[in-house]
């Protein structure tokens, strides 16, 4: 019972406090029931649509490091739930995954991780008044390789949707655009601790409007966000 009430507290402080979850599917590695991991960290890197005009999307030319919280609690043997919470430009945004592992032999492992996310904001730009809503999720398929159980070594295809509806001084615009892409991580276990680095590489498209960069922008801005992050698992 003491450990299910410090769960509730941890997330309670993970979805109100602005910053950003890295997504847990990125290792395959499952809790098991009533065991719980919590993590901090930092991402480099960060995607902010600017809807300049109705048939174009425009980056913010945003890159800064983000801070990281999440939560999990392992539900069966096979089955984990995450809440997590990320500081994005200028507001919260809040997501929550489901880790299914469906196949465990010879230290070889791999799991479904749909994570569904939302955030909503407002400002002020250009001396107009400005709001937003963004919600939409990703499909992971981790594989996971685990060397003696101590180091786990993981890769993670994923492909998701999203709605970004856009009031800028009364005039609302909404897009929809598609990502695809890969993460890479390399974790260690030692005891209780686990420490993660890995970089994850996404790309963008819409069926029906233009997405481009700011000219500062590099692949490390646009496609490429390295992560580190620690984690303790009990």
């Amino acid at each position: 019972m003491k450990n299910i009430i410090v769960f509730i507290v941890i997330l309670i402080l993970s979805v109100s406090c602005t910053v950003i979850a890295i997504e847990p599917y990125r290792t395959e590695d499952t809790l098991g029931p009533l065991h719980f991991r919590i993590g901090a960290g930092v991402e480099l890197g960060q995607l902010a649509p600017n809807p300049s005009s109705s048939d174009t999307i425009n980056d913010l030319g945003i890159n800064f490091p983000l801070g990281i919280v999440y939560a999990g609690m392992g539900i069966w043997d096979n089955i984990d739930i995450y809440a997590s919470a990320a500081m994005t430009v200028p507001s919260l945004a809040l997501s929550g995954t489901i880790k299914y592992k469906f196949y465990d032999k010879l230290g070889f492992k791999m799991a479904l991780t749909p994570t569904f996310k939302y955030s909503d904001g407002e400002g002020e730009a250009f001396s107009d008044s400005f709001s937003y809503v963004l919600m939409g999720g990703e499909l992971p398929l981790a594989f996971t390789y685990s060397i003696l159980g101590v180091v786990m070594l993981s890769a993670a295809p994923h492909a998701g949707y999203y709605n970004y509806e856009y009031d800028r001084g009364g005039v609302i615009n909404s897009y929809d655009y598609y990502t695809y892409g890969a993460t890479v991580t390399a974790e260690a276990k030692v005891g209780f601790l686990r420490v993660t680095l890995g970089v994850d590489g996404t790309k963008y498209y819409s069926s029906s409007h233009t997405l481009t960069f700011s000219d500062s922008q590099n692949l490390l801005n646009k496609n490429l966000y390295p992560y580190l992050t620690v984690s303790f698992q009990f």
